[in-house]
């Protein structure tokens, strides 16, 4: 289920069916929001146990983690300071996405924790 908040700027979905059920994923909600000039996601999960949490995000420019968070070109992303975060080249393995995207791979980066449930906030600025 998706809703859309009523001024355009914004949106809610529930991500729990997205996972199979031996992922243990018993809530999932995913808001995100665009008010001024920043973008603010914030993941909600619950889980059956502590598991390790991966958030994954993608981006063109080379991400580089910083003291406050991880710079992207003249943005700059920060999050929960539980979350560790790494980056990695990822190189197209299929020539469909070279040539829709014009170059040979994207950056991944990925934030890390361990939680039975929590709130997660990413904030891009």
């Amino acid at each position: 289920d998706t809703v859309y908040v009523a001024d355009g700027k914004g949106m809610k979905i529930n991500l729990e069916k997205a996972y199979p059920a031996e992922a243990g994923v018993l809530s999932y909600t995913r808001e995100g929001a665009l008010k001024d000039g920043r973008i603010t996601v914030t993941d909600e999960v619950s889980l059956d146990a502590e598991k390790e949490l991966i958030f994954n995000f993608i981006s063109f420019e080379k991400p580089e983690i910083t003291p406050s968070g991880v710079s992207l070109g003249a943005c700059e992303m920060t999050f929960e300071e539980s979350l560790t975060p790494s980056v990695e080249e990822y190189v197209f393995d299929d020539v469909r996405f070279n040539n829709t995207w014009k170059r040979d791979g994207v950056w991944r980066f990925r934030l890390k924790g361990k939680a039975k449930a929590g709130k997660f906030t990413f904030v891009i600025q």
